[in-house]
């Protein structure tokens, strides 16, 4: 019996998570932070593309 415990212990198991449930992970402050941080980068260029092309 100990035999077939171990066996059975060491078989590979799957990781428990959300990637197979369809459940989105909740978005975390860090990453909505770095939308609005990268969207106002992306205006300032748009700025600075239109300042540059007025010249």
């Amino acid at each position: 019996m100990t035999a077939e415990y171990l066996r059975d212990w060491q078989q590979p198991r799957h990781a428990v998570g959300r990637e197979g449930t369809g459940i989105p992970a909740p978005e975390s402050a860090l990453s909505s932070w770095l939308d609005a941080y990268r969207a106002e980068n992306e205006r300032r260029q748009e700025m600075a593309d239109a300042a540059f092309s007025a010249t």
